[in-house]
């Protein structure tokens, strides 16, 4: 059975098809492959059509789908980075103003927000605890040298399919396998692309932030590995969603492979 991703109208759907053999169509990839073949109409007749034909001809993977705990986590984990951008834009926007009253008020937002961020943290935490099953995983995710909390709770709500992927699809599904570009004698330069748009920005920057702190905290090899890293400028760039620099797609593709690996044979 084929569906589409219409945010919060097929979250119940999904659920209530939990264990029946489902596949979740992206809405950009289903339109340009009605295009393709030449349907321009646009109703629920059509669409449906277009799904089961599109579902039948490149007959996706089917995965597992996200339980009712790791749909709640997923939200409220986009609420918290919701309010940590607010957070940033509010430090920023203080540096500009010159009316007392707004610097105050400015002041005072984020107290606030630090405290909607705590009550989230404390509510994932509670939902984390209240099931075996993630519970488990993220036991093993934070086990992993480097991945704390906030990065554990990331993958546990928006990859429900750790442990049951190959590295190389652990990889891509995060976001972080490298795309090759070539045609003919050219050779252009591969850089990550693609992958679940959840993981697109904050999964990504995560996951490279979490192998970076694993690589400082090892032996000296890795210290060693660290400082040429720092030298060649690894850093975030926010204009591509990209972390720059030599060596950066590798470590955070280690990562994910490492956390897949463990997953998978979590009992």
């Amino acid at each position: 059975m084929a569906y589409e991703a219409t945010a919060t109208y097929h979250r119940a759907l999904e659920i209530a098809l939990a264990d029946w053999p489902c596949v979740k169509l992206n809405p950009e990839r289903a339109r340009r492959f009605a295009q393709a073949t030449g349907a321009l109409a646009n109703t629920d007749r059509i669409d449906a059509m277009l799904l089961a034909r599109m579902a039948a001809t490149l007959q996706p993977a089917i995965r597992p789908a996200r339980s009712m705990q790791q749909a709640q986590m997923a939200e409220l984990i986009n609420a918290r980075d919701g309010l940590v951008r607010d957070r940033t834009a509010l430090k920023n926007r203080e540096k500009n103003l010159t009316i007392a009253l707004l610097k105050r008020q400015c002041r005072q937002r984020p107290e606030q927000i630090d405290r909607h961020i705590e009550a989230l943290d404390a509510e994932i935490a509670s939902l984390v605890a209240a099931d075996a099953t993630l519970a488990r995983r993220h036991q093993i995710l934070t086990s992993i040298a480097g991945v704390g909390t906030l990065t554990a709770n990331q993958l546990i709500a928006t990859m429900p399919e750790l442990g049951s992927l190959e590295n190389k699809q652990a990889v891509a599904l995060a976001g972080l396998a490298p795309v090759v570009r070539q045609s003919g004698q050219w050779k252009g330069k591969s850089f990550i692309r693609g992958g679940r748009a959840v993981m697109q920005l904050d999964g990504r920057r995560g996951l490279g932030i979490a192998h970076a702190g694993s690589i400082c905290r090892s032996n000296r090899v890795r210290s060693a590995a660290s400082a040429r890293m720092v030298s060649r400028k690894w850093r975030w760039d926010s204009s591509n969603g990209r972390l720059s620099g030599s060596g950066c797609a590798p470590v955070r593709t280690k990562t994910s492979r490492r956390s897949r690996s463990m997953i998978s044979r979590c009992p």
